[in-house]
């Protein structure tokens, strides 16, 4: 493949791949997702009551779009170069617009397209330590206001709040950086498994991620996520989470879309003996808000980098005295859990009691 001077990446790759079945728009046709649009410095991508697509000509490659995508619909970017240096797991990445004499495999189009998700990948590698080689941002027209510094001051934040050590970023000099990259070494030819060893890792993670709902992992990587619970399994005060869906017990009306709707099982219905109730997994959520476009209600919403004081919807068990269906509503005041939704919107029997009085 032809590859564009000075960049190090082939023409070919430019153009992000988007999977359909993954996109927020191939979910649900009422969707608002636009977190590619309004990520393009470009203004590439475009959206309307059709189609969402790229322009492929406006499209300069820098991977903001895949950074923004909550559900990894689109390609992702490549991830910064791990590397070992005193017995330590660094990052070392250089953005393509840095002037950067000798580009190679640590030179990514742009820093900031790493994103939350990346810089978890990193910690999760066990890496503490990012540094970046790259230009004046402010004044370079892929700028965006949600930047890497940002990304990285609410990711440590959240780690602060879990009792886990922060990841540590720095952005150096060419002269540093080039110092850092030729000591360095790279760590995966310190650890080269045997053939026996390969196989039963690779059936391991095959079985995994097999076993997760719509073939994926989990949204926060288990050293991240695992954390101590109560006996109601509420995790301990304080502790922050990237995205968290809330149920407004008042206003939800026990339809269940939310449930059906949410493609990672972030909402659950769990029935428990006499326990009925709606279950809820920040863990699990990836911020596409699917939950909060479906819900006919407006009773959930999704917050992002914020604490998660619900975990679940206690649900009251009832019939619908006009049509006679069963119903699971929230315990809460001024719900009327004796009478459905469709019911107590159309009042399809009064119009029944007129034809059978006539």
């Amino acid at each position: 493949m032809q590859e564009e001077a000075g960049t190090g990446f082939s023409n070919a790759l430019k153009i992000p791949a988007v999977d359909p079945d993954r996109c927020v728009h191939g979910r649900i046709e009422q969707g608002s997702c636009r977190a590619c649009v309004d990520s393009c410095p470009t203004a590439a991508w475009v959206i309307d009551d059709e189609q969402l697509g790229i322009v492929t000509q406006r499209c300069d490659g820098c991977g903001l779009c895949t950074a923004a995508c909550p559900e990894e619909a689109i390609e992702p970017p490549p991830r910064p170069r791990l590397r070992s240096w005193n017995g330590h797991l660094m990052a070392l990445v250089a953005c393509e617009r840095c002037g950067s004499p000798t580009p190679d495999d640590a030179t990514i189009p742009c820093l900031h397209a790493i994103g939350a998700a990346g810089l978890l990948a990193l910690y999760n590698d066990g890496c503490l330590h990012f540094f970046a080689l790259t230009g004046d941002c402010r004044r370079c027209s892929r700028h965006h206001a949600l930047d890497i510094e940002t990304t990285l001051r609410r990711l440590n934040r959240m780690l602060r709040s879990r009792g886990l050590a922060p990841l540590q970023y720095k952005a150096t000099s060419e002269q540093v950086w080039h110092r850092i990259r030729f000591k360095s070494t790279d760590p995966a030819a310190a650890r080269k498994m045997d053939r026996r060893r390969f196989l039963r890792a690779a059936l391991a993670e095959a079985i995994e991620t097999r076993l997760q709902p719509d073939d994926r992992p989990r949204r926060l990587p288990d050293s991240v996520a695992m954390l101590p619970t109560d006996s109601a399994g509420n995790s301990p005060v304080g502790v922050i989470w990237p995205h968290v869906p809330t149920i407004d017990p008042g206003r939800c009306s026990g339809c269940n879309a939310c449930i059906k709707a949410c493609p990672h099982l972030a909402l659950e219905i769990v029935e428990k003996e006499a326990d009925l109730h709606y279950a809820i997994d920040p863990d699990r959520c990836s911020g596409c808000r699917i939950c909060s476009d479906i819900c006919p209600e407006s009773a959930v919403e999704v917050h992002d980098w914020t604490t998660s004081e619900q975990r679940s919807v206690a649900l009251v068990r009832s019939r619908c005295r006009r049509c006679g269906i069963p119903l699971n509503k929230p315990d809460a005041p001024g719900q009327t859990h004796g009478i459905c939704t469709i019911c107590a919107t159309h009042d399809h029997h009064r119009h029944l009691y007129q034809v059978l009085d006539q």
